[in-house]
């Protein structure tokens, strides 16, 4: 009955234990394509597991991605140098890219890595 009422009081405030929580899909994996202008990237970053970089090869603005957290959120990341906060990316393949520094989600609180193209979770 106790358990019942603490349940109950921690849901009424927004917070519930993790097995209660919905499970979402989380996004584990995701593969890097090309594109020369924004709004395709965006459209094509409403994937699962698609990351999209925007730009010319030697000149890269954005990689735009959907939330690996499964929350549905558009991550644009700035890559140009010319403005702040901008974060790196490391290209070897479409399956191995990394970025630096890591992902801080504000929206939904999620916090990763992205290495050879997988997340690695900051927990």
């Amino acid at each position: 009955m106790i358990k019942n009422l603490l349940l109950s009081i921690l849901r009424f405030f927004g917070f519930a234990p993790k097995d209660l929580q919905p499970t979402r899909q989380r996004i584990a994996q995701y593969s890097l394509e090309s594109f020369d202008n924004r709004s395709a990237a965006r459209e094509a970053a409403q994937q699962d597991g698609i990351a999209a970089l925007v730009g010319a090869a030697n000149k890269h603005k954005w990689l735009i991605l959907k939330c690996p957290c499964g929350c549905g959120q558009e991550i644009a990341l700035n890559l140009m140098g010319s403005h702040l906060p901008r974060w790196y990316v490391d290209v070897k393949s479409a399956r191995r890219f990394s970025v630096h520094p890591s992902v801080d989600a504000t929206s939904c609180g999620a916090h990763f890595w992205l290495r050879n193209g997988q997340v690695n979770w900051c927990e």
